[in-house]
């Protein structure tokens, strides 16, 4: 399965694992059923990746993967982006 496909399934709210390449969801939903990004989140991050690809979703990812962090008290840092401490 193509990427683009496994995206559109999940933005469509079908959580499927591409094991063609062995990829989870964006959010991990098809192996984490209880991780679920909006449908509004999903909708937003297909529009990204269709306009810019893969490397344009990586803000969103991390935006996501602080909030998530941020109840733990761990900080999140991803290498070659410019940092701002908050």
């Amino acid at each position: 399965m193509k990427p683009l496909e496994q995206l559109e399934k999940w933005a469509a709210g079908e959580n499927v694992h591409n094991h063609v390449r062995d990829e989870c969801c964006p959010d991990f939903a098809c192996c984490q059923p209880n991780n679920h990004f909006s449908p509004e989140l999903r909708a937003k991050f297909l529009q990204t990746y269709r306009e810019g690809g893969s490397e344009a979703c990586y803000p969103m990812l991390m935006m996501v993967l602080q909030g998530a962090m941020a109840g733990v008290g761990v900080k999140v840092y991803l290498a070659g982006e410019e940092h701002h401490e908050a």
